[in-house]
């Protein structure tokens, strides 16, 4: 099985290192009534402001909206790079994986050409 090399540039960790800055955001978005009263009771159950109640599920899209475009310009990336013939072998990439965590470790393995 061949890997294409790019696909092995970015890791999980990456992204969860991300920090996503507070920002103050003013406008008026009108909710029915039901949703309103809805949302008030979280709030008050959880503690928290009604605006940040409203606001952090939008960060939160946003914020993963941001991920998605990212991702999906590293999978064109490991397409492009899988098309011009710059893979790693499957077999090489189990080594290296296996040799995590070991005296042994190796090295990140270099693109195929």
């Amino acid at each position: 099985m061949l890997i294409p090399s790019r696909a092995l540039e970015c890791s999980a960790h990456d992204v969860a290192k991300t920090v996503v800055e507070p920002i103050v955001i003013m406008n008026i978005v009108r909710l029915p009534r039901e949703t309103e009263r809805a949302l008030n009771e979280i709030a008050d159950k959880i503690e928290c402001s009604y605006a940040r109640v409203t606001i952090q599920p939008r960060v939160a899209y946003f914020t993963g909206q941001r991920f998605e475009k990212q991702r999906w310009q590293e999978t064109l990336g490991a397409l492009k790079s899988s098309t011009e013939g710059r893979l790693i072998d499957g077999y090489q990439i189990h080594e290296w994986l296996r040799s995590w965590g070991t005296p042994e470790e190796q090295a990140p393995l270099e693109r195929g050409e």
